[in-house]
């Protein structure tokens, strides 16, 4: 992957990144090698948008020559507020090399001949330099079919601004979109979204922060709650701040079940970190978003978590293995083959088509300075761009937990393709483990 000037390497200057190809439905979308930073749509409506970004040291200024850079989705060269990621921290020693950035978001009411752009560009930076080295964007118009929320939010039940709070406090919501199945009132109680009916929901959410104050490492996490209780895996820890005046993002993806009617989904948040007074709000310029869609049925549907890998000291995740799912939750056996005691690590594909993937995961570690990279696998071979790279964990001030999300399309997979996910060692060698189940939808 390169930007519009065929430089991969990412500066301080904002360059569009250009696509090499795209796999696309002609009569939604159109690209067009005379502009090929640029994804056109050609029919109005609400769009999904999805990135995963991977990034790799470029050169290393040695010392403590830190950078951190961005990913910002524009529509017709302006930037879209909840399109933001720069949870991109590289510390450019003890191997730490490699992060990434990660986008999921509803982008509504657009019309003919708009067209979606990823910018990039360096947060801070002194002597070392960073790269693009591969990058997904899947893109879909959501058919008025189906049945969806969307939102904004900049702030939380205990503050209007001011996100760092000692206990957990949920994101205040105004929605874009709240289709039949889904209450929600902007005005009262609006932390509250409320799941009709009982059922499977995808759910996509990204929060943007930013520090303002001379705190250095402040963290936050983010809380996927239902009925009060904590979704399975369902917290964001990526959003490291290692520099006083800078920020970074959260990010979770994955799917939530409920067994009864109107039960209430919240996003919470809660300082993490131990470090001394400062703020972090959303940015001015950005939003923090959440897109929930509902599925009509589990129909060509597999869930599953896992909690060990397949390397012989299963509980350790910063080795070369696999996470084993060994806790299946659903599986539409017509279009998957899976066994949760022989091969866990597999899923086999039996029907040929387009697969949508989620991944989520929290890890921790008591050694200093690791970061287990996640990649996506078909037949062994990794999938280009589907990468997460963002469990980078310093140990100190009470940063020992990260979290990695991605979501990516697998398109054209045919009747017995496997799919695993792949763990490598990036940065320090120790053991790292897993915090909260990892999720594979």
């Amino acid at each position: 992957s390169t930007h519009s000037d065929n430089s991969a390497v990412i500066t301080n200057s904002n360059r569009s990144i250009k696509w090499s190809g795209a796999d696309l439905d002609s009569s939604v979308f159109e690209f067009n090698a005379s502009h090929p930073t640029r994804l056109k749509v050609k029919a109005a409506g609400d769009y999904f948008v999805s990135l995963n970004a991977h990034s790799v040291e470029n050169s290393n200024g040695g010392g403590n020559n830190r950078t951190q850079h961005r990913f910002v989705l524009h529509k017709n060269g302006t930037i879209v507020p909840q399109g933001k990621s720069n949870c991109t921290y590289l510390r450019h020693a003890n191997g730490h090399a490699e992060t990434s950035g990660h986008i999921n978001v509803l982008v509504p009411g657009l019309s003919a001949n708009d067209y979606f752009e990823i910018f990039t560009g360096i947060d801070y930076a002194a002597a070392s330099t960073v790269k693009i080295e591969s990058v997904r964007l899947f893109a879909e118009k959501v058919a008025p079919s189906r049945t969806v929320f969307s939102a904004l939010s900049n702030r939380t039940t205990a503050h209007a601004t001011e996100l760092r709070q000692d206990s957990l406090s949920p994101l205040v919501w105004d929605h874009n979109i709240s289709d039949s199945g889904f209450t929600h009132s902007d005005s009262s109680n609006a932390h509250q979204i409320t799941l009709d009916s009982a059922g499977k929901y995808l759910v996509y959410i990204n929060l943007p922060l930013q520090q303002s104050g001379s705190v250095s490492r402040a963290t936050l996490d983010l809380h996927v709650k239902v009925a009060g209780s904590l979704v399975a895996g369902g917290v964001a820890s990526q959003g490291y701040i290692r520099n006083p005046n800078s920020g970074s993002s959260l990010h979770w993806v994955g799917m939530v079940s409920t067994s009864s009617s109107n039960q209430v989904l919240t996003t919470e948040v809660v300082r993490s970190d131990n470090q001394g007074t400062t703020s972090i709000i959303v940015p001015t310029d950005a939003k923090a978003s959440i897109f929930i869609e509902k599925l009509s049925n589990a129909n060509k549907l597999f869930s599953a978590t896992a909690t060990q890998t397949t390397y012989s000291s299963a509980n350790d995740w910063n080795k070369a293995a696999s996470p084993k799912w060994a806790t299946q939750e659903t599986m539409d056996g017509n279009y998957f083959t899976h066994s949760t005691s022989s091969n866990a690590e597999r899923i086999t594909i039996n029907k040929s088509g387009d697969y949508l993937l989620l991944y989520n995961d929290e890890l921790n570690s008591s050694t200093t300075r690791v970061n287990p990279k996640v990649s996506v696998t078909v037949n062994g071979t990794a999938v280009p761009g589907a990468v997460t790279a963002t469990h980078y964990i310093r140990v100190s001030s009470a940063h020992d937990e990260a979290s990695g999300t991605l979501s990516t399309l697998l398109p054209d997979l045919k009747a017995g393709d496997i799919i695993s996910v792949s763990l490598v060692q990036e940065a320090t060698y120790a053991t790292v483990k897993s915090k909260r189940p990892a999720r594979l939808v």
